[in-house]
Parts: structure tokens; C-alpha cells; sequence
């Protein structure tokens, strides 16, 4: 199957978006924060125009993982012709980098990281950056994330801006 430049990318990124929303509702909710702000959004900036928190990240992904649907999904010629892509190939060789850097799968490492929650925010004064808040009870894990991160940002070229809250 030989795809339009970038057509893979789009409808993969499409198509994950909305069997999320389909088969997980509750993933999504709107609310105004400002009648009940939760710890994460009282750490935000007032410019912070959406937000996004996720109480246990790690259950969600365990629930796509045991999806009966999934076995289809990568049945699908799509999704064959989207693991021999390049892009696809360095995906897998970061999510390997951070399986090391975690010293556990990317599936266990996430439900650690965000057993207490996930919160992602942007803020037009941000010049397009988003703030993410990971609550966890390991701190070990914590730690090894943040090195990874940075890491990930010296090997880029980029400055690595750090703060602890």
C-alpha cells in the first residue's frame, strides 16, 4: 500500500484520536476549573487558557491495551504499512531509549509516573509551549524521567530549561 507524503501521519493521528474518544469517553470532560481548581491548576499561570488532567493515565492506556479491538487494529494493512516508515522505526528506538532510561516497560513507567495524575496546560504567553505536571509516588522514577528528558533536549541541541515547583 504506498501512502501520500504525511497521509499516514494524518490519518493515524486521526483515527487514534477518535477510537480514544469513541471507546473512552470519560477521557475527555469540560469544566469550568475556576469553580473547583484542582492542586495542578492552582500551580498554573491565570493565562492558562485549556487543561487537560488525566487522574490515572496508566489505567486508560491498560484499557487500550486489553481493547478486544486492538488484536483488529494491527491487523489492519495501515497499520503494517505504517510500522516499516522511518518515523515509525525512530519512534520505537526512543520508546526503547526511555524503556532503558525507566528500567521498566513504557506501559509499567507510565502507570508509576502518573499514579497520582497527569496534567497537561498551554498558554498563549507560553509562545506555544505546554506545561506538563506529573504527580508521582515514586520519586526514583521522577528523577530517571527528568534525566531522560533532558537528555533527549542536549542530544537535540536545545537549551534545558529546569524548575522544581
Amino acid at each position: 500500500m504506498k501512502l501520500a507524503p504525511g497521509a499516514l501521519k494524518t490519518i493515524f493521528a486521526g483515527g487514534a484520536c477518535a477510537a480514544l474518544l469513541c471507546f473512552f469517553p470519560n477521557l475527555v470532560r469540560s469544566e469550568d476549573v475556576r469553580s473547583k481548581p484542582s492542586p495542578a491548576a492552582a500551580m498554573l499561570p491565570s493565562s492558562v487558557i485549556a487543561l487537560a488532567e488525566i487522574p490515572r493515565l496508566g489505567d486508560s492506556i491498560e484499557s487500550i491495551m486489553q481493547h478486544p479491538l486492538r488484536e483488529r487494529l494491527l491487523g489492519m494493512p495501515i497499520y503494517a504499512a505504517m510500522i516499516q516508515t522511518e518515523p515509525y522505526k525512530r519512534f520505537q528506538m526512543g520508546l526503547s531509549a526511555f524503556e532503558g532510561s525507566m528500567k521498566q516497560s513504557w506501559q509499567e513507567a507510565l502507570q508509576t509516573l502518573t499514579d497520582g495524575g497527569l496534567t497537561v496546560a498551554f498558554s498563549p504567553d507560553s509562545d506555544g509551549s505546554l506545561a506538563v505536571l506529573i504527580n508521582s509516588s515514586n520519586p526514583e522514577a521522577l528523577e530517571r524521567l527528568q534525566d531522560f528528558v533532558l537528555g533527549l533536549q542536549l542530544l537535540s541541541g536545545k537549551s534545558a530549561k529546569q524548575t522544581t515547583y
